[in-house]
């Protein structure tokens, strides 16, 4: 689609595989010149607004990249490595495939800031805010505070559930 061409300063970009989330979720609002992007394997997705109605594909902010999987492998050079794409397929890895490879999506590459959103956070009206706030920081990696009442701890309990030795077997091709 022509608004992936044009040189963006700033992309927001996102990948759902698998069934993981219904629907993308469409943002508040659309900032003129910000492409949305999201990588996806699915035939049919659509975005939905906060109330859960569906947007058609032409009036949604995201523009959908379908072939999720296929980009990834032929994009991947971690061939042979544990957790590499050939060796672990799993929904989840190619999603995360996508998360840490902005750097080789032709869709991003011409743009100075590069966001990565999850699949299933809506983007409300601070976007705009964080394009001056990168350039006045000069930040390289920036994140959002979550909610952290309601995560307190979860990090820890991920890092624990990360020790079971089905989970490592799992992942980790039971290292």
């Amino acid at each position: 689609p022509e608004q992936m061409h044009h040189h963006a300063r700033m992309v927001v970009y996102t990948a759902l595989v698998g069934h993981y989330e219904r629907t993308l979720k469409e943002p508040t609002v659309c900032i003129h010149g910000t492409p949305f992007i999201a990588y996806t394997d699915r035939k049919e997705l659509s975005a939905s607004d906060a109330r859960g109605n569906e947007i058609a594909e032409g009036s949604s902010c995201w523009t959908i990249v379908r072939g999720a999987k296929e980009i990834a492998k032929r994009l991947d050079n971690t061939s042979g490595l544990v957790n590499s794409l050939d060796v672990h397929k799993s929904d989840f890895n190619i999603a995360k495939f996508f998360k840490c490879n902005p750097h080789c999506l032709p869709e991003l590459a011409k743009s100075r800031y590069v966001v990565w959103v999850d699949s299933s956070v809506r983007f409300h009206d601070t976007l705009p805010q964080l394009q001056p706030m990168l350039q006045r920081t000069g930040a390289m990696v920036t994140t959002f505070e979550h909610n952290i009442g309601r995560r307190h701890g979860l990090l820890q309990k991920e890092y624990e559930h990360t020790l079971k030795p089905w989970v490592r077997a799992k992942y980790l091709g039971g290292v």
